[in-house]
Order: structure tokens, then sequence, then C-alpha cells
């Protein structure tokens, strides 16, 4: 195991802080909005789908996990601060 490996209940236990910041529920909103969407104009091609099989997109197991990370607390649906966002 590597030196800087991290346990998997530490990821879930900063997750956890993370989805119940204010605000957070805006940031979800965007990142399903950014990874299940498809854009295109006149015509469907292959590569409108393309982003749909990039490392950087969430899928949709991975979405639930912080959508259910975010209703085990009370969360708040006030807006956000952009500059202590994540860059989406």
């Amino acid at each position: 195991m590597p030196d800087n490996a991290r346990l998997e209940k530490d990821i879930f236990l900063e997750l956890s802080e993370l989805c119940a910041s204010p605000g957070y529920i805006h940031a979800i909103a965007a990142i399903c909005f950014r990874d299940n969407t498809i854009r295109y104009s006149d015509k469907l091609t292959g590569d409108h789908l393309s982003h749909f099989f990039s490392q950087e997109r969430l899928i949709r197991t991975e979405i639930s996990t912080l959508i259910g990370l975010m209703c085990k607390n009370e969360f708040s649906s006030e807006h956000f601060e952009p500059e202590k966002s994540m860059n989406i």
C-alpha cells in the first residue's frame, strides 16, 4: 500500500463533511447537469456522447452516494460562494 494511501472510512468522513457544507446542493446540481446532459444542435453524433466515457465524469452511483451523504445531514439551499467551490 502506498504511503499516501488513505483509508476508505477517512475518505467518507471527509466527503460527508463536504456534502454537509452550506450550498452544497447547488454544486451537486451543477455536477448532475454537467455529467448527464447531451449538448448538440442539428444532428446527434458519437462525438456528442464521448464525454460519457471520460474519467473526469462522475457516474450515477457516485452522484447518488454524494446525494445520500448530503441527505444524511440537514442541508442548506443557500447559495455557495464560488471561490470556495470546486472547479465544476
